[in-house]
């Protein structure tokens, strides 16, 4: 009898033992701290992509916008052309056209 309680008494330190060993790796892959490490991962990405991303390109898109009017002939002798040229606007305006009836849609 004393040797089968001493191998039942090994068979559970055993089971113990590896109980403990699975819990410990459960809470190493535990969902909280795949969580933190996919925040920090997101982080260091951003991190990243600001820090890599030149002056030159942050630059406002409409700021390297250029306009240049080269021509301000018109094909009909009546038809004025002027060019008004702004800090941020170029308006070309056409004086001596007819207007259009209201039935045609310039959309």
């Amino acid at each position: 009898p004393d040797f089968f309680n001493s191998q039942v008494l090994e068979q559970i330190e055993r089971e113990q033992a590896a109980s403990v060993k699975s819990k410990v790796r459960r809470v190493w892959f535990g969902l909280p701290r795949l969580a933190w490490a996919g925040i920090g991962s997101a982080l260091a990405a951003i991190a990243l992509m600001v820090g890599l991303i030149s002056p030159e390109q942050k630059k406002d898109e409409q700021n390297d916008y250029m306009a240049e009017v080269l021509k301000t002939q018109t094909s009909e002798p009546g038809v004025k052309a002027t060019v008004d040229a702004k800090k941020d606007v170029t308006i070309i305006k056409l004086d001596g056209l007819e207007k259009l009836p209201p039935e045609k849609d310039l959309k």
